[in-house]
């Protein structure tokens, strides 16, 4: 059955008060841990969210099962997080606060009726 994972964190300040020399720096690590977790087992997709006036940033993720899930969250990056450290699961570049990590069952009838994106990802066999 799939499963939500829900993230979300703060850094120190909104993004507008980050010097743009470090802004950029996180924008690269972002990019790097994006194609990290493209790359999950189990993983269908992440929305990224952000509030830049407040700092805010976060993921809503659908994976395939609990175990996908689960071992996601035992991973280097979901680690850093838990820590309180911004990288790409080997480098930190920014403290981060107000973490918050949840998992969430989904409620599959009624997501369907408002075309939530939950059916079973499609893979193609090329000839």
């Amino acid at each position: 059955m799939p499963k939500i994972l829900q993230v979300n964190y703060r850094f120190p300040k909104p993004f507008e008060d980050i010097p743009k020399e470090q802004m950029n720096k996180l924008m690269e690590m972002a990019v790097e841990g994006a194609k990290h977790i493209a790359a999950v087992p189990g993983l269908r997709w992440k929305i990224y969210l952000q509030n830049p006036e407040k700092g805010e940033v976060g993921g809503i993720y659908l994976f395939e099962d609990e175990a996908s899930l689960k071992a996601y969250l035992k991973g280097p990056l979901m680690t850093q997080r838990k820590e309180g450290k911004f990288g790409d699961g080997k480098r930190v570049v920014s403290p981060i606060f107000d973490v918050t990590i949840k998992q969430f069952d989904i409620m599959e009838e009624l997501t369907k009726i408002t075309h939530g994106p939950i059916v079973p990802t499609v893979t193609a066999t090329l000839r």
